[in-house]
């Protein structure tokens, strides 16, 4: 059994927004400078018997940062083991705008018209060179692993989304790199979905 908790990024216009399940960010594009910020909180919960998800958000804002640069995150989601069995995490992103220019990148080079997003698990705020290659959130729902099975989505396995145990959080901290340029102003959405199993 598969249970999703969601993020959602979208762009329209000279304004974007994101959604983190039901909180929102707003994302201020100003020529080729881009902010973002959270402007409300909305935690929901899925409870069920097995594996389940929760995600939990505080404030979360991203600095200014323009076209082909990378911001991280100044604060964690936090996502919780609300089931009763321990979980392994998945995380996946993909473009979710009918006819959209964009798309989420499959490794860790952006391109015209393509992003790239990259997450890890971590107790406190990862520096740039703590997300690796093999952090990148394609549209292939990936399972998180302990560095000695490759690293995803971990830093040093202080925290990792492998057999998370009932009850526990993971803080898990996201880097953007923004496309090479943009063809449309038009709204876009980029969903990345956690999945527990």
């Amino acid at each position: 059994m598969y249970i999703l908790a969601e993020v959602r990024i979208m762009n329209k216009g000279a304004f974007m927004r994101a959604q983190v399940n039901q909180y929102a960010f707003l994302i201020s594009k100003w020529r080729s400078v881009v902010i973002f910020v959270l402007m409300a909180v909305f935690p929901v919960s899925h409870i069920y018997a097995g594996p389940g998800v929760d995600i939990l958000e505080a404030t979360y804002a991203f600095s200014s940062f323009a076209l082909n640069s990378s911001s991280v995150a100044v604060s964690s989601i936090t996502v919780t083991n609300n089931g009763d069995v321990a979980e392994i995490f998945y995380i996946r992103a993909a473009t979710n705008t009918i006819g959209s220019p964009w798309t989420v990148s499959a490794d860790s080079v952006n391109g015209f018209n393509e992003l790239v997003l990259q997450g890890v698990f971590h107790p406190a705020q990862p520096g740039h060179d703590q997300f690796g290659a093999e952090d990148v959130i394609n549209e292939t729902g990936q399972a998180g692993q302990t560095t000695g099975e490759g690293g995803r989505y971990t830093v040093d396995d202080t925290q990792t989304g492998v057999n998370v145990p009932a009850g526990e959080s993971r803080g898990l901290w996201l880097r953007f790199t923004l496309p090479l340029g943009t063809s449309t102003t038009d709204q876009q959405l980029v969903k990345v979905t956690v999945a527990a199993q």
